[in-house]
């Protein structure tokens, strides 16, 4: 009789997986009339109504369907990456983002907070120079590029973390990154010396928070670009990070003089044995030195807290420009799925959605599950916009002249 029951689960499982089915709407048959950005873009209960409303420039209200009416009194000038939390705990989240001008050189950068404010007009006001986060002669030598908040010291105001990337434009050179500590909401101090997180300067891509040694405070993994080893900067719980990237095994391979190249990484328990993993695509091209292959590195847990790879023999696929994974367990069935894009190269500029299958194997279900057909997509979110219990997908892809956004 357990037999007959498991057998059972095993055909309810499989026929479940088997019906998970993407559907593709656009923009403007959800109401979006305007997309201004890929880079842009986001999901955030604006409102805090229960319901995901979306970003572009301009917040469009999600009428509770599903569909979107564009508030016209929020439109702002064009942004960078951006994070959404409430930092002056007013009950609504407001916008941390950043603005370059001078075309590719980055010769100025600006870090912005706009204030949600809320009703009759819930206009997002920015706030930045107030907070003491006005032109700064320290923010004109680098490319910031990748906002997170959250409260690395515990006092119960929320802080951010930006990243640097390269400057002078293409140059490899790294600059330091950015930890900034909130005043309570009446300021923010530049702690990036005094916390440590200054003490290195590399080309730093997309910042991941974790807290992966669980012991209460949040750890920061950044991903690391242009052949340079990826930083894990452990929370030592007294306002200050120390970088143990190459102790815990997430640097990369040091091959031939160079490590990798990251854009990005998905952060999630893969095995579900409780631990908080990484997952990170590389970006690598054929011939070049450094490391060549992707990682998914598994948390080894107590006493240690170092990490494993097991991107070997996964199913995941290695891409040329592997970028922008987030995961997401899209078919209900209790295991982290993950999605990741090639932006151009070898083996063509794709996206893949990989089912998590269990045992840390994963298997390619992007045509059978209707996402097709595959195009080079800039960065993807799964988001369930409709409440219906299933995450959904966003993405911006582009088919060499344009880019097109679509929601399935």
């Amino acid at each position: 009789m357990k037999t007959l029951g498991l057998v059972a689960l095993m055909l309810f499982c499989l026929t479940a997986q088997s019906q998970v089915q993407f559907t593709k709407y656009t923009p403007e048959e959800l109401g979006i009339d305007t997309v201004f950005s890929y880079i842009s873009s986001s999901f955030v209960d604006y409102n805090q109504d229960g319901w995901l409303d979306f970003f572009s420039f301009v917040v469009y209200r999600n009428d509770g369907t599903g569909h979107f009416t564009r508030l016209d009194s929020t439109r702002i000038f064009e942004a960078e990456l951006c994070d959404w939390a409430d930092f002056d705990g007013d009950g609504l989240p407001d916008m941390l983002t950043n603005r370059k001008y001078g075309g590719n050189t980055y010769d100025t950068n600006f870090i912005l907070i706009y204030r949600n404010e809320g009703p009759p007009n819930w206009t997002l006001r920015n706030i930045a120079d107030s907070l003491g986060l006005g032109r700064q002669e320290t923010i004109f030598d680098r490319d910031l590029v990748d906002p997170c908040w959250f409260d690395y010291d515990g006092d119960g105001w929320l802080d951010f973390y930006l990243t640097s990337y390269e400057w002078p434009y293409n140059s490899a050179q790294g600059r330091p990154d950015y930890l900034f500590h909130s005043e309570e909401a009446e300021r923010f101090s530049d702690a990036s010396e005094s916390s440590g997180v200054a003490s290195v300067a590399l080309c730093s891509r997309g910042a991941s928070l974790f807290d992966f040694d669980e012991d209460g405070d949040v750890d920061i993994f950044v991903a690391v670009y242009r052949l340079q080893p990826n930083l894990l900067w452990q929370n030592n719980g007294d306002g200050t990070f120390t970088d143990v990237a190459a102790e815990k095994g997430v640097q990369g391979l040091y091959i031939g003089g160079y490590y990798g190249h990251n854009i990005g990484a998905a952060i999630a328990d893969y095995n579900n044995d409780g631990h908080l993993d990484i997952f990170t695509p590389i970006t690598h091209h054929t011939g070049y030195p450094g490391d060549s292959t992707g990682h998914l590195w598994i948390n080894n847990g107590p006493p240690d807290w170092d990490f494993t790879c097991h991107f070997a023999g996964s199913g995941l696929i290695n891409t040329e420009i592997g970028a922008n994974p987030t995961c997401g367990d899209f078919d209900n069935d209790g295991d982290v799925d993950i999605v990741y894009t090639n932006l151009y190269g070898a083996p063509g500029p794709n996206t893949y959605l990989f089912r998590n299958d269990g045992n840390l194997h994963f298997t390619d279900v992007t045509d059978s599950v209707g996402l097709s057909p595959r195009m080079r997509t800039n960065y993807t979110y799964f988001v369930d916009y409709n409440n219906d219990g299933f995450l959904d997908i966003f993405w911006a892809r582009y088919d060499g002249s344009s880019y097109h956004y679509e929601f399935f």
